[in-house]
């Protein structure tokens, strides 16, 4: 991505992301205001809910206290005279005092007298609900007592106000006591809300309780204590909830009311505006930041890295990038002219430093082409094998570089022949060096005709230690030689697993490493030298290897192995030397596919006739 466009994106998603979070905190703080605003209204609608309710029950207890202090029926609770009744009662005068029961109810606790409207319950039962749970409203103490409130009678709430009876003096004996009474029905209750302008409703406790989003309300009111609880229902409604007392200040009435979330759709969409309004701003401040950025920036690094392009198509070091200013951008300016000095100033060092490293290449190269020569020179010879003509013999030798570190011979002797395999640690010029010193210090002592292994190793140990000290080289070699003579091969040395194919298949698995020790490793391995005899029978087979086979890896890194050797070796061994030498090559080319060599690989296979 250019840079121009990664600039826009960059200071656009953070515009974008200081909107989001300036909108998530400003929607917090502000949003938050507005619901604390909108909780007080409602709590301050339903406290003028409670007033107003508690005014409905005083206003009770006021029109009481004219008919208690009335001389007349201060002597009709005492004689019972029913003209007082037939006299002062209309059909009227329960709807002009806006209640819907009367009763006088004399010192003994009878009912002398009882005023209700038509509509409402049976006389007997009504009488019986209001006093068998609230014989308290007839206990007076002194002629200025009044009781008023709210009680529950089975299925409905009543307003209820009860006074002594006494004289027009307000003073005397008190004969009796009158209550006034009214249902809090579904009529006050919508007198109560037209009054308030508000949507307000009232329930029983126990009513309020069976429906389950009152019921979750009223366990918060009970539990917590709280004299107003606000919900919201969602971002349009929300709901007022508080409790009533009867006049035992026990809670009996649960009020609920609605109302509409005004405040808050105010916020909202003021929040809304300001945020669109904040948005074109940023929009306007990200254009104007661009274009700046653009100008000052992005244009002046534009000619800079046109100066850098003029210059690389040049190939010259003695051209300078253009200073324009002061700032960053002409000090970078400035930096790449100094580098573009010392470059120029270096150039001729380096081209003189490669001239000499392409004539040591080729010194080095001629020198790694010599030794890579000696080496196959000093090879046994086709005819050589050939003059062998007890056994079938064929090999394969190829480096992994130009100079290879794996060892093998085979020279016929009087006694018979002596085949060797070894590896030096490593390939390349030293280890093909090694591989040379062994193979003429083991023709030395062949010609010198020494056969016990034990004195053939120590002496050849001996002198490549010897010679590595020298050289002040890190290598070694594992080397197993093998004496041939009237079908029978003397072992010894540490090698890689010598692999005996008897005329029937059968491969068997001969371990070197206890009869040898690495070579040049250390100054003395006489202890370490052992011998084993094999005996040869016609059609057996032996072959010698390098870890260049067993360890060749596929393009997967997986080994080759020495299983899936002696798998082809089972499969190819009634074949020639010259059959099983190409077959084994042939799998392993075909294992490692496109895969490099990593390691020398060299293979002997031996046949007895």
């Amino acid at each position: 991505m250019r840079l121009l466009p990664k600039t826009i994106l960059v200071v656009s998603v953070t515009l974008f992301l200081i909107l989001v979070g300036f909108y998530f905190y400003v929607q917090q703080i502000l949003l938050k205001t507005y619901t604390e605003l909108e909780e007080k209204e409602v709590q301050r609608d339903l406290q003028m809910v409670v007033d107003t309710v508690i005014h409905e029950t005083k206003m009770v207890s006021t029109k009481i206290r004219d008919w208690a202090t009335w001389d007349e029926a201060y002597r009709f609770i005492k004689d019972h005279n029913k003209k007082f009744i037939k006299d002062n009662f209309t059909e009227d005068t329960l709807g002009n005092l806006n209640i819907n029961v009367m009763i006088f109810i004399d010192l003994q606790g009878k009912v002398v007298a009882t005023l209700k409207k038509p509509d409402t319950w049976n006389e007997q039962e009504l009488i019986t609900r209001i006093l068998a749970h609230h014989q308290q409203l007839l206990n007076h103490l002194n002629e200025k007592s009044e009781i008023y409130g709210t009680i529950t009678l089975q299925d409905t709430i009543m307003i209820l106000g009860s006074q002594p009876i006494v004289g027009s003096s307000g003073k005397g004996k008190i004969r009796g006591t009158l209550l006034f009474g009214r249902f809090f029905d579904e009529s006050l209750t919508t007198e109560l809300a037209e009054r308030l302008h508000l949507r307000v409703n009232f329930r029983r406790l126990d009513s309020a309780a069976s429906v389950p989003h009152f019921r979750l309300a009223l366990a918060n009111l009970m539990s917590k204590q709280q004299s107003f609880l606000t919900l919201p229902q969602d971002k349009f409604i929300l709901w007022g909830f508080t409790l009533l007392h009867d006049i035992f200040q026990q809670p009996n009435i649960f009020v609920y009311l609605v109302r509409e979330r005004v405040i808050y759709q105010q916020g909202l969409q003021s929040l809304h505006s300001f945020l669109m309004a904040l948005t074109v701003f940023g929009l306007i401040f990200l254009s104007i930041t661009l274009v700046l950025i653009r100008q000052t920036v992005l244009a002046r690094l534009s000619r800079i890295v046109r100066d850098i392009q003029r210059i690389t198509l040049k190939n010259s070091t003695t051209e300078r990038v253009k200073v324009r200013g002061t700032d960053e951008l002409a000090a970078l300016s400035c930096v790449i002219n100094d580098m573009l000095t010392v470059l120029d100033s270096n150039s001729q060092e380096i081209r003189t430093l490669n001239e000499r490293l392409k004539a040591e290449n080729v010194r080095m190269g001629a020198e790694l082409d010599v030794t890579r020569r000696l080496q196959q020179m000093i090879l046994p010879k086709e005819q050589e094998l050939e003059q062998i003509t007890e056994l079938e013999i064929a090999s394969f030798m190829e480096p992994a570089s130009e100079v290879g570190g794996d060892y093998y011979d085979v020279l016929r002797h009087a006694g018979g022949v002596k085949i060797g395999i070894g590896d030096v640690t490593g390939h390349g010029l030293e280890s093909g060096i090694l591989m040379l010193m062994a193979q003429t210090a083991i023709r030395t002592l062949l010609n010198n005709q020494v056969t016990d292994p034990l004195i053939f190793f120590e002496v050849l140990n001996r002198t490549l230690y010897d010679n590595l000290q020298r050289m002040n080289i890190e290598k070694n070699l594992s080397l197993t030689l093998l004496d041939y003579a009237h079908r029978r091969i003397r072992l010894s040395g540490q090698h890689e697993e010598i692999l005996i194919v008897r005329a029937d298949g059968l491969v068997e698995r001969i371990d070197t490493f206890s009869l040898g020790f690495t070579m040049g490793l250390v100054d003395n391995i006489r202890e370490f030298i052992a011998e084993i005899t094999i005996e040869l029978n016609t059609g057996d087979m032996v072959v010698l290897y390098t870890d260049g086979i067993t360890e060749a890896e596929n393009e997967h890194g997986q080994l080759y192995g020495l299983e899936r050797l002696c798998a082809i070796l089972s499969l190819n061994w009634q074949h020639s030397a010259h059959e099983v030498k190409c077959a084994i090559m042939r799998d392993v080319k075909q294992y490692i596919g496109t895969q490099r060599i990593f390691d020398d690989i060299t293979l002997v296979v031996l046949k007895q006739k």
